[in-house]
């Protein structure tokens, strides 16, 4: 993958810092408590981060913002204190805030479009459970990637996936991909 960005969230749920020049004002300085990402995966995340104790790590499926037109895909953990500072009222162990890390996705896409071998159908991408993809295809990109996915409800479906969801192992490993070509499928 590869880190896109870092937010700091203080204690009340308010992202103080974001690590990318975000003059636009798309995250930084918003309330993850109230407002436009209140109901957000990323709020959620983080929120159940400030509530949690040390060494818990939590993670957010992907999702599409209607602030910056983007999917996110984020991580989050709380920030503890390390020390004593009892003149600032802190104490070790105190809950700090909570730091999120955003995945970059066009970096796991750049990974999984490397074609060598795969002849002139051949494409490797990753999808959720779902039916969402969560990288871009090499072929046909244009439609199926995961910004147009999230935006536009398109979701793929097809017996393999079907058989994950229900914990079965898939007997079936050829299939039409949705670019209507018959591929071998894992």
């Amino acid at each position: 993958y590869g880190i896109k960005r870092y937010l700091l969230v203080n204690t009340k749920g308010q992202v103080v810092f974001s690590s990318d020049f975000d003059i636009s004002g798309q995250l930084a300085g918003r309330s993850l408590t109230d407002g436009k990402l209140k109901n957000s995966k990323l709020a959620k995340c983080a929120l159940d981060a400030l509530k949690s104790s040390k060494d818990q790590f939590f993670a957010a499926d992907t999702e599409y913002s209607d602030i910056s037109k983007e999917t996110h895909t984020t991580f989050c953990t709380g920030i503890f204190a390390e020390f004593d500072h009892v003149a600032d009222g802190i104490k070790l162990g105190d809950l700090m805030g909570a730091v999120v890390v955003e995945l970059d996705g066009a970096r796991l896409t750049k990974l999984l479009s490397d074609r060598a071998g795969m002849g002139s159908t051949g494409q490797v991408y990753v999808m959720g459970s779902d039916g969402f993809l969560r990288s871009d295809f090499s072929i046909n990109s244009e439609k199926f990637n995961s910004l147009n996915a999230y935006k536009n409800n398109i979701t793929i479906k097809n017996q393999i996936i079907d058989d994950v969801n229900k914990n079965k192992n898939s007997d079936n490993l050829i299939l039409i991909n949705p670019n209507g070509n018959e591929v071998v499928a894992s």
